[in-house]
């Protein structure tokens, strides 16, 4: 079973303190206004919304998002709930507590509670 944990890009969409600019969405040209095509433009930071941080991210000389092939992101993966540490970047000492049982090579998704503060407002009950 494959699970999507995107979240929408919209004027709500998170933006992690200190990412930049928040998504931004612009019509450019639209059939309604007699256009003959829609044309839309959006911008945002890499840091909005659900995201992956690459090496390069963190590390001089990582790869960067492009060079990471689509086929690592797919397939079973081990999960750390890390809410407990909201508000605090998560440290090497963090992650082998939290993550001792994960093994070289496996997924990992790691829950911040950043989705929490989209889910929990109150247009989204």
């Amino acid at each position: 079973m494959l699970y999507d944990l995107t979240l929408p890009l919209n004027d709500d969409t998170i933006l992690i303190p200190g990412g930049g600019n928040a998504f931004k969405a612009e019509t450019i040209l639209s059939i309604e206004q007699g256009h003959a095509a829609a044309v839309h433009s959006f911008s945002q930071s890499t840091h909005v919304g659900t995201h992956m941080d690459a090496a390069a991210h963190y590390i001089g000389g990582g790869r960067t998002i492009d060079q990471i092939e689509l086929d690592v992101l797919i397939g079973p993966a081990q999960v750390i709930d890390l809410r407990e540490y909201s508000g605090e970047y998560i440290t090497s000492n963090i992650l082998e507590k939290e993550a001792s049982h994960v093994e070289k090579g496996d997924r990992l998704l790691m829950i911040t509670g950043d989705v929490d503060k989209y889910f929990h407002r109150a247009e989204n009950p």
